[in-house]
Formats: structure tokens, C-alpha cells, sequence
């Protein structure tokens, strides 16, 4: 399980989990380079990682991910499927126009996936 300089806050009924995590440059995820807690994340096949949360949550507020790029490639990041009954989101790199899945990233050292999902446990507003 990450934990790390990244938070998990709670207000209003909204939780906050933050993490961020990166490759070592060999086409696998460092588990050393995961950062934050209340997940554990993994890849998953090409261009996808399956970010697992600790805990249940009823719906989600506001999903969001970004990339930091270690070395040049015209990749972005977006979130894939999200199941929080399974407890888990998935993060897609992909081409620029988003058709094809990349695993550039991960063969590049100094890259990292950053996300921030503010998720909640009940109905209540």
C-alpha cells in the first residue's frame, strides 16, 4: 500500500485520495515510486493501470489524472473504467487522439501518473 507525501483528506463527505506514481525504466511500475495511500495501484496491460482503492466508495465527485513526462512522447493520460463496487479506476495512457494505448511511460525513467479523486461514501449531500 502506498503511503507517502500524498494525502487522504475528508470534508463535507467527500473524501480525497491523491497519489502519484512512475516506472523504472525498464517496462514495469516501481513500486517504490508510488506515493500516497489508501490505494494500491498496478499495470495492467498495455497503457493501463488499475488503481485499487482501500475502502468502498458510493459514487464518485470529480476524477482527474495527469502525466509528468521523464523524456519526450505524445502520450496522454485519462481515466478508464471506473468500478467502485470492485473498488477500482482505471488510468489509460494513450495516443493523442486517445484511440491507440501506450506503454511508452513506462519505459521512460522520471515519469510519473499523478490523480486526485474525490469520492464519497454515502448518498448524503
Amino acid at each position: 500500500m502506498a503511503r507517502d507525501r500524498f494525502s487522504q483528506r475528508r470534508e463535507g463527505g467527500v473524501e480525497t485520495i491523491q497519489g502519484s506514481f512512475g516506472p523504472n525504466g525498464a517496462g514495469a511500475l516501481d513500486v517504490t515510486k508510488v506515493k500516497g495511500h489508501g490505494f494500491t495501484v498496478a499495470h495492467s496491460g498495455a497503457g493501463a493501470f488499475t488503481v485499487t482503492l482501500l475502502d468502498v466508495y458510493l459514487s464518485a465527485v470529480d476524477l482527474e489524472c495527469s502525466l509528468q513526462l521523464g523524456a519526450a512522447a505524445a502520450v496522454r493520460v485519462l481515466i478508464g473504467v471506473v468500478n467502485l463496487s470492485a473498488k477500482t479506476i482505471q488510468i489509460l495512457v494513450t495516443d493523442m487522439d486517445g484511440t491507440t494505448l501506450s506503454d511508452a511511460i513506462i519505459s521512460a525513467a522520471g515519469s510519473r501518473i499523478n490523480f486526485n479523486f474525490s469520492l464519497k461514501r454515502t448518498s448524503s449531500i
